[in-house]
């Protein structure tokens, strides 16, 4: 059976809203939801825990501008580099510059021939400069998640050392 639409008579209506649920990997749900505060806000934690290792996590957003595939992959990718220079920043004491433009025009032409037209356009222009020195591992997202009205797109990074890796006692090092 062959089914054929024309083009012209075919339209993309809304998907399904994105779900607002955090996905977040079991071995760190605990912390991360033990602690709403640190889901809400961008930044780096360091927990000592009981059994002597070190919980090491940094939670950073960016703005999702259509929610198409590959904004998300866009938004997880500069999130993901945020939350690594958040733990960068807890371990050195310095911090990250960030600034944002957001620039709107719109113009509308009204011709007697043509009737109305209408353009509306938006540039966004986001710059992260981070002068950092120093280093950390490339940490594993646990955790990934939308704002309530689909805007941010936030990731947590995190990982388990061992106390005498967070100090800096690395072999090596």
């Amino acid at each position: 059976m062959l089914f054929r639409s024309p083009k012209a008579g075919v339209k993309i209506v809304d998907r399904p809203a994105e779900s607002t649920k955090p996905r977040l990997d079991p071995e760190f749900a605990p912390y991360l939801l033990a602690e709403p505060l640190l889901m809400e806000t961008e930044g780096a934690k360091v927990l000592r825990l009981e059994d002597g290792r070190v919980l090491v996590l940094g939670v950073a957003s960016s703005a999702l501008k259509d929610g198409s595939a590959a904004d998300r992959k866009r938004a997880e990718t500069i999130a993901k580099q945020r939350a690594l220079a958040h733990i960068v920043s807890e371990k050195t004491g310095m911090q990250v510059a960030r600034a944002e433009t957001i620039l709107k025009k719109t113009s509308v032409t009204i011709d007697a021939e043509a009737g109305e037209k209408a353009e509306s356009v938006a540039e966004y222009l986001e710059t992260t400069q981070a002068k950092v020195r120093g280093a950390t591992r490339d940490f594993p997202i646990v955790g990934r998640w939308t704002s309530d009205d689909g805007t941010l797109f936030t990731v947590a990074v995190g990982g388990f050392l061992e106390a005498a890796e967070e100090r800096g006692d690395e072999k090596g090092e």
